[in-house]
């Protein structure tokens, strides 16, 4: 079962993301995974994607390789089924996540589908 974040639990869910595919990179001893930047990998909001991880930078250093073919090792590791998160590695090595259409139009469904529930007033009628 394929998990669908919202937007809130993106960072965390693509933190996870990238830390799964970090368990599985056999290129990795355990020590090298247990690395405090890797433990929980950082996600930022970029000015180009959606989101960006710079795991790839950190990576290249302990394997002693380029961040970008780092980063495209990587990618191996990613779950290709997703449908919600597009992976794109850059010129430089970050590795990108745009949120696919399919995610970005669910949620505004589901967005517009609270705001008529609070406009009607029943969004409160259904906290318990």
């Amino acid at each position: 079962m394929i998990y669908k974040p919202n937007s809130l639990s993106m960072c965390y869910y693509l933190s996870g993301f990238v830390r799964r595919a970090l368990e599985k990179n056999k290129d990795l001893s355990n020590e090298d995974k247990q690395h405090p930047k890797l433990l929980i990998p950082d996600i930022t909001v970029s000015k180009f994607h959606h989101y960006q991880t710079n795991v790839s930078f950190i990576l290249s250093k302990i394997l002693k390789k380029n961040p970008k073919d780092v980063a495209n090792e990587l990618s191996n590791y990613f779950p290709k089924d997703d449908p919600y998160i597009n992976i794109i590695i850059s010129n430089n090595g970050f590795i990108n996540f745009e949120l696919s259409n399919r995610f970005i139009l669910e949620n505004i469904k589901e967005m517009s589908k609270k705001e008529s529930e609070l406009e009607r007033g029943e969004y409160f009628d259904k906290i318990p």
